[in-house]
């Protein structure tokens, strides 16, 4: 954006020079400066790197002329103190550099300025910008509720976790839009460490099929456990309606920070659990049903990082790093997750895939669940066909 200042009648300018510094000029022109592109909302100074900028002369200037460019808030570095100003209107290329962040928006100031016939420095034109920087990042997990059964589903009062990932941008009032935040947005990158869920039956009994002959038996434990260990862990961890994996929710444009979700794992808990029998011969001579629910547990790791999101690239930069434990046992009461507090990022194996596979799409496959007994205790069922009908 750039700001143009008026030509003014000879007459005026006199009068106005004369009553200001007590001297007058001749010259009738303007002097415009320009920072990045004529739109007007990327007046905005990064950090690191160059911000290009451009001056010229608008009017009749007798001939070319040199301003002396000045930055008296101390935000910017200029790449040059002096500059020669074309008297045909041709821009004249110099660039700014970003010292110190803005306390509020177009509050670092570009002045040129030209010294008059009586030597005196005269403000020939201006323009201001927004030295634009964030705010150090964070990454924070919150404790939720308790885990109880509920129906038929161990899960927590509401949910396990609340998590925010910040990286505030400042000043306020920046325009989103503008080319240089359009492409930066900042998310919740999730990965599972581990996850391992239990449920533990008992009280076996037996039904037995039609294809069951005297004397068979069936021998089972009298505790069943089946249990959920995905392997090829970590992986990312996504919320399945995310469309912008491998970021946990969808992330936010750097103006909406924070970026909110939460986590809440569940594990089915049916009260009871059946399993066919089968002979020797492979034929299902019956079915075993454990009874009572006796226990479930879950024990999960995962970890959590504030994330800057690029969406042209779908890159993930890492800023800080959170996680949480979920280590709950039905057994026990005020099952509740464990936050680890917020830091620098030290982990080294950070997931970032965006194609997966996720930790939802392991829990799925068949090798991840296994059952088996607990403990050697067992009982022994022995069919007796019952009395024949008289």
């Amino acid at each position: 954006m750039h700001k143009l200042f008026k030509a003014v009648s000879p007459l005026t300018l006199t009068l106005g020079l004369l009553m200001v510094c007590g001297v007058a000029r001749a010259d009738k022109f303007t002097v415009s400066i320009q920072v990045n592109t004529a739109a007007t909302n990327d007046d905005l100074v990064q950090l690191g790197g160059d911000t290009p900028c451009e001056i010229w002369a608008t009017g009749a200037p007798d001939n070319d002329f040199t301003v002396t460019l000045s930055n008296p808030d101390a935000r910017l570095t200029l790449n040059t103190a002096t500059i020669s100003v074309p008297k045909d209107g041709t821009h004249k290329p110099f660039s700014i550099h970003r010292k110190i962040g803005s306390v509020n928006k177009n509050d670092a100031v570009i002045k040129a300025m030209k010294a008059n016939i009586n030597g005196t420095q005269i403000e020939e034109g201006s323009a201001s910008a927004s030295v634009f920087y964030f705010d150090p990042p964070s990454m924070n997990v919150t404790q939720g509720g308790s885990y109880a059964i509920i129906g038929d589903v161990y899960k927590p009062t509401g949910v396990a976790v609340s998590l925010s990932a910040s990286w505030k941008l400042e000043p306020t009032g920046l325009d989103c839009n503008a080319p240089q935040l359009q492409d930066t947005d900042v998310g919740i990158l999730q990965n599972t460490l581990l996850s391992v869920r239990t449920k533990t039956w008992s009280n076996p009994s037996i039904v037995w099929t039609a294809n069951a002959t005297k004397g068979d038996t069936v021998t089972v434990e009298l505790q069943h456990e089946a249990t959920i260990n995905p392997a090829g862990l970590p992986v990312v961890d996504t919320i399945p309606t995310t469309t912008t994996p491998p970021c946990y929710p969808t992330p936010v444009a750097i103006c909406d920070s924070p970026s909110n979700s939460n986590d809440g794992p569940t594990t089915p808990a049916p009260a009871t659990h059946t399993m066919d029998m089968k002979n020797a011969a492979g034929v299902k001579i019956g079915v075993v049903t454990w009874s009572h629910l006796d226990r479930v547990t879950m024990s999960l790791h995962f970890g959590d990082w504030c994330v800057r999101y690029t969406p042209s690239t779908k890159a993930v930069q890492p800023l800080r790093e959170a996680g949480w434990y979920l280590n709950v046992d039905s057994t026990q009461a005020n099952q509740v997750a464990d936050p680890i507090g917020d830091k620098a990022v030290t982990s080294t194996n950070i997931q970032t895939s965006a194609t997966g596979p996720f930790s939802n799409d392991l829990y799925k496959l068949p090798a991840s669940y296994s059952e088996g007994k607990v403990g050697t205790a067992e009982t022994t069922f022995t069919f007796t066909p019952p009395p024949a009908t008289p």
